[in-house]
């Protein structure tokens, strides 16, 4: 396995989160792995949901199969490492509360299921084409997360004996989950604190999307005042920030127990990470990437922002006056942050 970090982009919101219409189709092309590549970077992370290609249980669309292997084959094309995620499997994905693929076998079969057919169709590919099991676990205990990997991964090795796997930590990728086995990454999202890159974010929950309404900016360096909020929403999870200083240190302390992993010879990743750029303070925006980008390379440890495209991300973000440049195809660019992601990739 190279210790080369691998540095770039989700490409989220197309094979997954997103209603497969026509025009989908081409919410990425192949211009932007070319883009990608020839900013310097050197790795996207593909999400896919199970229902985009599932038919039925066990009965895969090979139409839109074909349109995975495209993506595949683009990355390849531009010397790109692709890391091929389940963002949902039967029983389990982020926002749809059902958490039954964890305790349901039939499920879990089917789980596996998919990634032998997966590991199966890729098997040529080296580590250039990685697998990731499951998106940002949670409702479960480690030690079941754990038995869930287990059997993932020998599913895969079944078709696969040296296949690059992703593991992700429990609670939405925040606490290691490790397993006896080799040929493993362990992969954490960063999105902490919350009040800078989630704010006013409608899915994260009520108080954090009024905070955003309501036009409250904080510094980040800083610690937010959320006590008018805890006056409405009395024991929300969101109040666990309130007059609680955040800056480079803190984030330190948040990603401590992954660079131990790293420090014991674990390959570790930071696969999601960004700011929601609707409602975001820019100067509290860009001194949090600086600061997670710098931890992050200080470290040793390569990260995907989420998105290349779409609030998260860089380009078409709907801040208007965050763009201030333009792709070579005439689409509008942060061109501030991708110097910043460039210089510390």
């Amino acid at each position: 396995m190279s210790d080369r970090r691998l540095c770039g982009f989700n490409f989220g919101n197309w094979y997954s989160q997103a209603e497969f219409t026509p025009e989908r189709v081409s919410f990425y092309a192949e211009r932007d792995f070319k883009y990608v590549a020839d900013e310097g970077f050197n790795f996207i992370r593909l999400p896919v949901d199970y229902f985009f290609f599932e038919i039925e249980p066990y009965k895969y669309d090979e139409a839109r199969l074909c349109l995975i292997d495209r993506a595949v084959f683009w990355a390849n094309k531009y010397n790109l490492n692709l890391l091929l995620d389940m963002h949902h499997l039967p029983g389990y994905g982020v926002g749809r509360g059902d958490y039954s693929l964890w305790r349901d076998n039939e499920k879990s079969k089917r789980a596996e299921a998919i990634w032998r057919y997966l590991a199966r169709r890729y098997r040529d590919y080296g580590d250039e084409l990685a697998f990731d099991v499951i998106n940002e676990p949670d409702g479960v205990t480690n030690a079941d997360l754990k038995s869930f990997y287990e059997r993932m991964v020998a599913s895969i090795r079944e078709e696969d004996d040296d296949r690059l796997i992703y593991v992700e930590g429990n609670d939405f990728g925040r606490i290691p989950v490790t397993l006896d086995e080799k040929r493993l990454v362990y992969s954490f999202h960063q999105y902490e604190p919350m009040w800078v890159t989630h704010l006013g974010a409608s899915w994260a929950g009520k108080a954090i999307y009024e905070y955003g309404l309501t036009g409250a900016q904080p510094d980040y360096p800083g610690a937010p005042d959320l006590s008018a909020l805890a006056e409405k929403y009395p024991g929300d999870w969101f109040l666990r920030y309130n007059g609680v200083y955040a800056d480079k240190r803190y984030l330190e302390q948040i990603m401590e127990p992954w660079f131990q992993l790293k420090e014991k010879g674990e390959a570790v990743h930071c696969s999601e990470f960004g700011v929601y750029a609707k409602f975001a303070k820019r100067s509290a925006a860009m001194n949090w990437y600086r600061d997670l980008l710098s931890t992050l390379k200080e470290r040793g440890v390569g990260w995907a922002i989420w998105n290349l495209r779409g609030p998260f991300g860089v380009i078409s973000t709907g801040r208007d006056d965050w763009l201030t440049s333009r792709t070579p195809w005439g689409e509008p660019l942060d061109a501030e942050l991708l110097r910043l992601l460039k210089d510390y990739s």
